[in-house]
């Protein structure tokens, strides 16, 4: 792919990989998008736009205890991530944990 030419010419071009991680989230491809994530977070890791999309992955995946860590740590970097988090779809199977209200709330 395009994304994969640029970042095979320039490894750490990290707007590509924050745009690549968007993309393979929106097809479904939570793992590998979560590889971009990490990949951006040795860079950067206090990114809260990159720690809400990394909790996403985990949320999809079911993996409720990874993504309220990452959230939670999103959160502390910016309080639009609590509004981020109400609205979207990524944390629907969330929304009775007891955890996961207190960080929203």
């Amino acid at each position: 792919s395009i994304c994969d030419d640029i970042l095979k010419n320039n490894s750490n071009y990290n707007i590509v990989l924050y745009h690549k991680e968007r993309i393979l989230f929106s097809m479904n491809k939570f793992d590998e998008s979560i590889y971009c994530c990490n990949r951006i977070l040795e860079d950067y890791p206090d990114n809260g736009d990159i720690l809400f999309d990394k909790a996403s992955n985990f949320a999809m995946l079911s993996n409720f205890d990874d993504a309220l860590d990452l959230l939670e740590h999103a959160i502390s970097q910016g309080i639009q991530y609590k509004i981020k988090a109400k609205k979207s779809k990524s944390f629907e199977n969330l929304s009775g944990n007891v955890r996961f209200q207190n960080l929203i709330s």
